[in-house]
């Protein structure tokens, strides 16, 4: 856990100090060798933030300090690098589905595939939901390459869907790339299917 606190003495010759736990009357020691960072001298009044280490003489030191407005730079540079990938709007999923369905009834799509992809949809949103509750709740997480998986055999409109509800996966680039790569292989085996004849061996294998 982690605490602010304003440094409220600092000998810079000595390399050393106290800083005053906001909210407290806590003096808690300070060194220049507690900080994460030292491109910046301690002075007189900084606000930092800090984890507490208990010494083996039972005194209490921070540790792992950090300037407060370091703090900030750092968040903010991390937002600023995330570049986001859209997310799929519920509704791509519902007309998708609803496309598989109408292609069937047209004869250009085996009649297995609504049925897999609804399917797999339903399984994928629970093992995106189950996911997010794990990592809620610190328990073991569902490898993404499982999810991929999922995605690339026809479940990622429950996928989206899941990102979408429970704002999972949803910031992390990395996943998001290999997300939208999973659905696009995925179209593009669906178009590869609209281009065979119905009386293919293809057909009549993904056919009930």
């Amino acid at each position: 856990m982690r605490f602010q606190g304003r440094i409220s003495e600092w000998n810079d010759d000595r390399g050393f100090g106290f800083v005053s736990e906001n909210g407290t009357n806590k003096r808690i020691f300070l060194h220049i060798k507690s900080f994460s960072k030292r491109n910046k001298r301690p002075a007189l009044g900084d606000v930092i933030t800090y984890k507490i280490k208990i010494d083996s003489r039972g005194r209490i030191n921070a540790e792992q300090a950090i300037f407060q407005h370091q703090l900030h730079e750092s968040s903010n540079k991390k937002h600023s690098n995330r570049i986001l990938l859209p997310l799929i709007h519920p509704s791509v999923s519902v007309v998708y589905i609803g496309f598989l369905i109408t292609m069937v009834m047209l004869d250009k799509l085996p009649n297995s595939i609504p049925t897999i992809a609804i399917g797999l949809s339903l399984i994928t949103f629970m093992v995106y939901y189950f996911d997010k509750s794990a990592a809620v709740n610190g328990m073991q997480r569902t490898p993404e390459d499982f999810l991929h998986f999922l995605g690339l055999l026809g479940g990622w409109p429950g996928a989206a869907l899941a990102q979408k509800n429970f704002r999972h996966k949803s910031s992390k680039k990395k996943f998001q790339i290999v997300f939208w790569l999973t659905v696009i292989v995925n179209i593009c085996f669906t178009i590869y299917l609209l281009q065979l004849p119905s009386s293919s061996e293809l057909h009549q294998t993904l056919s009930f």
